[in-house]
């Protein structure tokens, strides 16, 4: 009586809290381009498989990175992936291994370099 008890869907999303973009960042140094921003991405999940944990699972975080939160969300919740932060800067799968994102994986920084060079090369990534 008067006990409340989670969910495991609360448990998974870190307290019923829906899966939220990380808090803005600055890019250390000068402004990153797209192209710079493509290539930190790439190389940080060519190597995320020599890091810990399971391949599976770094690969479901990489397509959760790269899509809309509300799939990323679902993609997270089907390989019982947990967000303790609200955002994907840490998960958490279910043997308890931690995976650590750094946030130029989830957005853009607020020095990004916007020029026009810049935004063709991202449309012909496509």
């Amino acid at each position: 009586m008067g006990c409340a008890k989670s969910s495991e869907a609360d448990e998974r999303q870190g307290g019923g809290n829906r899966l939220r973009r990380p808090r803005p960042w600055r890019h250390e140094g000068n402004r990153v381009s797209w192209s710079e921003l493509h290539e930190m991405r790439t190389t940080f999940w060519r190597n995320a498989p020599r890091y810990a944990g399971r391949a599976a699972i770094w690969e479901a975080l990489e397509a959760a990175a790269e899509c809309d939160l509300t799939y990323a969300q679902r993609i997270l919740d089907s390989n019982s992936i947990r967000y303790p932060n609200g955002d994907m800067t840490l998960c958490i799968d279910d043997e308890g291994t931690r995976y650590e994102l750094p946030p130029y994986l989830l957005s853009e920084p607020t020095n990004m370099d916007r020029g026009a060079a810049n935004m063709i090369g991202r449309i012909l990534r496509r």
